[in-house]
């Protein structure tokens, strides 16, 4: 596993040479270097420098370790942005981007890094390795970044996370890792995550890994994005054991929540979510969750949603849709919903659509129900509700109790099933719960009631590669160390689901699972892959037959 780490590490390091003169002018700009060629020999001391000087700061660190606690709290309303990297011995003249050459280590006790603006100022932390963190009170054991304001016209602003690794640190509260808040009563701001990598970090409630949260009272909160990052073997004692990621508004509206290009294995969680958590919540309003071209495999939760949660709420707006796209979800295992649970609800106003495309679900497990994907559009009386929309996924392998593959419901809309492969899951491929249902052109064995419209529908074997299997890593009689392995749902030259599916599907990509044009020889496939025979083989048999 060591190996395994060290692996996921080496993909946020890049070997950059950066230029920052053209900005770094608008800034009061500090260098930290042990060796004493900068302003500083100890990151504190220019923590403190930046807290009271009445202006924007970047400070600059040397490559090196640096042990210790580090805390920054202003209420400057300056922003600050720490980067680390830079060459030691030249005043920081150069920097090279790799996380893994300049450490903040926490020695097991209290809190790395916290930099908290209690007054607005974004908050920037970048290139950095924040290790053996441990909050004794609150959250964010390796780094507490928080942009806040607590007056009543204020505004939270800005923190973004970028280019760090996160291993070893624990919290008794939320964000074992990282907690990165904006909180304002006028607003919050943005949250952006990128190219991280959270390795056995752990935390009593909320995140393991990371807590990204924007959060107003009463205005309106901002948007949070989550983007290439890694997340392997993080623990949550409430939801998200990777990621708990929410926009939240408590009488105003909620923002968009993006997950994307995010490799989430093997995190757990005691609630719900157990690589992910991402919810859109707003008085007025919520914005949308975008959960797309991730990786979740082997992630394990005690309530819902083994490999991810994602929900979007309003009490009496509208709440903003939840689109799944180009997401590898395999062999994770939960209580309820062992793969994917989407859920928009609105308590008086419009729950938001659902739109599932070109994914591959398999060999997720639910000890009780919905093993591989439950969508739920759903409104309390008076309310309104959108459609569920999946469009060329291959769902297959997933167990559970009861319902299987995917549960689909929509309280007062449409359901609308185009050019998929749901089969092979235990119990029935496809429920359908409420809503007028439409089932064109998909490969499934079992359906828990007839489509309303339906056409094209097929039940055949799709002649896949080769299917996943659980290996159960020689102890058959123990089921708790079993370990999924993936399958190839490539179809076979002689599959029945080529050139089989409906060119006027709602949702229809452009692209298939793995970015290869969608539609060959004039028909789209059946499943998330297009095949590359219909290109290959097919003008050889027309040619024969002419």
């Amino acid at each position: 596993m060591k190996k395994a780490l060290l692996l996921i590490f080496l993909s946020v390091t890049s070997v950059v040479i950066e230029n920052e003169s053209a900005w770094a002018a608008q800034l009061i700009t500090r260098c930290v270097d042990h060796g004493g060629s900068g302003d500083f020999t100890d990151l504190q001391s220019a923590l403190d420098f930046a807290t009271g000087n009445g202006a924007p700061d970047l400070i600059k660190v040397a490559r090196g370790t640096y042990t210790g606690h580090f805390t920054s709290y202003s209420n400057q309303g300056y922003s600050i942005i720490l980067r680390g990297g830079y060459t030691p011995g030249t005043g920081c003249a150069t920097r090279v981007i790799d996380p893994a050459s300049t450490i903040l280590d926490g020695g097991g006790s209290g809190r790395v890094l916290v930099l908290e603006n209690s007054n607005g100022g974004n908050v920037t932390v970048d290139g950095f390795t924040i290790r053996n963190g441990r909050a004794a009170l609150g959250s964010g054991g390796g780094l507490s970044a928080h942009s806040d304001s607590d007056s009543d016209s204020g505004r939270g602003n800005d923190v973004i996370v970028t280019n760090n690794i996160f291993t070893g640190n624990t919290a008794p509260g939320g964000g074992g890792g990282a907690d990165a808040r904006s909180y304002g009563k006028a607003g919050a701001g943005m949250i952006t995550i990128t190219h991280n990598a959270f390795a056995q970090n752990s935390s009593g409630e909320n995140g393991g890994g990371i807590i990204a949260s924007s959060y107003a009272d009463p205005g309106s909160s901002g948007p949070v994005t989550i983007e290439k990052n890694t997340f392997t073997e993080n623990h949550a004692g409430n939801h998200g054991g990777g990621i708990y990621g929410q926009s939240h508004s408590v009488s105003g509206a909620a923002d968009n929540i993006s997950v994307r290009e995010n490799i989430l294995t093997e995190n757990t969680s005691d609630g719900s979510g157990g690589g992910l958590y991402a919810t859109s919540n707003g008085y007025t309003g919520a914005g949308g969750v975008t959960i797309e071209k991730n990786t979740l495999g082997a992630n394990v939760v005690g309530q819902h949603g083994g490999a991810a949660y994602a929900n979007t709420y309003t009490h009496m707006g509208a709440a903003g849709a939840i689109f799944l796209t180009g997401n590898n979800v395999s062999g994770n295992k939960a209580s309820y919903s062992g793969g994917v649970l989407a859920k928009s609800f609105a308590l008086s106003g419009t729950a938001g659509s659902i739109r599932v495309v070109n994914n591959v679900v398999a060999g997720n497990v639910a000890v009780n129900s919905y093993g591989g994907l439950k969508c739920d559009s759903a409104t309390n009386v008076g309310g309104a509700t959108g459609a569920v929309t999946l469009t060329n996924n291959t769902i297959t392998q997933n167990s559970a109790f009861s319902y299987g593959g995917a549960y689909l419901n929509s309280d007062e809309h449409n359901l609308y099933v185009y050019n998929n492969i749901i089969r092979g899951n235990s119990g029935d491929d496809i429920t359908l719960a409420l809503g007028t249902a439409y089932g064109y052109h998909n490969n499934y064995t079992s359906l828990s009631a007839p489509w309303d419209f339906g056409a094209g529908n097929l039940d055949a074997d799709p002649r896949f590669i080769a299917t996943g299997y659980w290996d159960d890593a020689g102890t058959p009689g123990d089921t708790a160390d079993d370990v999924w392995v993936d399958g190839d749902y490539h179809l076979d030259c002689s599959s029945p689901c080529i050139n089989r599916g409906l060119n006027t599907a709602p949702e229809i990509p452009s692209e298939d699972f793995e970015g290869n044009a969608r539609i060959l020889k004039g028909r789209v496939d059946v499943g998330a892959y297009e095949s590359m025979f219909g290109r290959a083989i097919i003008p050889v048999f027309l040619l024969t037959l002419d």
